[in-house]
């Protein structure tokens, strides 16, 4: 939680503090009866052009993708690992197939709710929020040429995502494999500019 001692004293998150969805009356089908959740920040913060995607492509893709991009990124980084030398310990042959897996669990899919949503305003915006964007454009990014699938099985989907590398089949497959969970929804608060942020990605500057 990005604030979990003030969460943990019973102060909501801002969104939710303004009374945008939080009602303690349980039959209320647009609010949460829940004061508490984890919230990233700077959801819409992404560096399109650093990972090969068009900025226009960038906006209505599914935030999932965009930090599951980042997040792979960055564990590369944390564990000192070049992704054009990640191979080099392996005989030229296994090198040259650069066969790493990748595997993401992941359950919702929300984000494609707002296409609808935004053409009823007359943006004709079609958001890709489709579960293969995940685990297949961090393979392309990186040049991975294992096996790349996302894996919804509901609430057991990271479970699954951590068990299918150690399969027989994904063994023999790929050299290393990869696999993580994406469980994120989609919250858009208020209106206005501050609404559509959740389309239009901001550019990560240094």
């Amino acid at each position: 939680f990005a604030r979990g001692p003030r969460l943990r004293a019973g102060n909501s998150a801002p969104a939710l503090a303004a009374g945008r969805f939080y009602d303690p009356d349980r039959d209320r089908p647009d609010t949460a009866h829940c004061k508490w959740g984890g919230f990233i920040e700077d959801a819409d913060c992404f560096d399109a052009r650093f990972f090969g995607i068009a900025p226009l492509e960038a906006e209505t893709l599914d935030p999932q993708a965009r930090k599951f991009l980042e997040v792979c990124w960055n564990a590369l980084e944390d564990a000192g690992l070049d992704p054009d030398r990640m191979f080099d310990g392996l005989p030229e042959r296994e090198r040259a197939r650069r066969a790493c897996g990748v595997f993401v669990g992941v359950m919702y899919g929300d984000y494609q709710l707002f296409g609808p949503e935004e053409a009823q305003k007359g943006n004709l915006i079609g958001p890709n929020a489709d579960y293969w964007n995940i685990a297949n454009r961090v393979s392309a990014f990186l040049d991975l040429h294992g096996p790349s699938l996302a894996v919804d099985t509901a609430c057991s989907s990271s479970l699954s995502a951590i068990h299918l590398p150690a399969s027989p089949s994904a063994a023999a497959t790929a050299t290393w494999r990869w696999s993580a969970a994406s469980t994120c929804a989609c919250i858009r608060a208020g209106t206005g500019s501050s609404a559509r942020r959740a389309w239009r990605p901001r550019t990560a500057v240094a």
